[in-house]
C-alpha cells in the first residue's frame, strides 16, 4: 500500500473530444499538498462484517482513511484507548478501515501517542511538541530537550544576533 500511494502510474484518459493521451496519475500528490483533498471526520461510525463502531476522529487524504485518533478522557489512563479500543477495532470490528492506515494517535488530553498499524504498545511513542521543549529549555525544567536550531548555526556558521 505505502509503495502505491508514493509511486505515480501512467494512465489513457480520454479529453472531451474522446482523443485519448497519457496522464500521469498519483493517489497522493506529495509535492505540492495543496493539490490533495484533506478531511476530517468525527464520530464516525463504521461497519465491519459483524459489528459497527464510532471511531473518535479520521483523517482522510484523497477519500483513503490514513489518521486514526482515539480520545479518552483526561482521568482514563491512555493504555485503555490501546487495550480496549484500538485492539477491537483492528483485529475483529472494523479492520478493513486499516488497510490504507498510516498513522494511528491514542490521547486522553495530557498525553499523546503515535504508533502505526502493526504497532503493540510498546512502540507507540509519545508524540513530542517542539514548542514545548524549547519553552521548558528556556525555563530551565530538567529533562527539557536541546533542541538544535535550523540553519546557519546548525551547520557551524554564526547564529544570529
Amino acid at each position: 500500500m505505502a509503495k502505491d500511494l508514493s509511486n505515480s502510474s501512467p494512465a489513457n484518459l480520454p479529453d472531451e473530444h474522446g482523443v485519448n493521451s497519457t496522464e500521469t496519475l498519483r493517489v497522493i500528490d506529495w509535492a505540492t499538498p495543496a493539490n490533495n483533498e484533506f478531511f476530517l471526520a468525527s464520530q464516525m461510525w463504521v461497519a465491519g462484517d459483524m459489528y459497527r463502531r464510532r471511531c473518535d476522529l479520521l483523517g482522510f487524504v484523497n477519500g483513503l482513511p490514513l489518521v486514526f485518533i482515539e480520545l479518552k478522557k483526561p482521568a482514563v489512563p491512555l493504555r485503555s484507548a490501546f487495550d480496549d479500543n484500538l485492539r477491537d477495532y483492528r483485529s475483529q470490528s472494523v479492520q478493513q478501515l486499516f488497510h490504507p492506515n498510516a498513522f494511528i494517535l491514542l490521547s486522553n488530553g495530557s498525553d499523546t501517542r503515535v504508533g502505526t498499524l502493526t504497532s503493540g504498545w510498546g512502540h507507540f511513542f509519545d508524540w513530542k511538541r517542539v514548542a514545548d521543549d524549547f519553552a521548558r529549555e528556556r525555563q530551565g525544567e530538567p529533562g527539557a530537550c536541546a533542541a538544535r536550531p535550523v540553519g546557519a548555526e546548525a551547520a557551524g556558521g554564526a547564529a544570529p544576533s
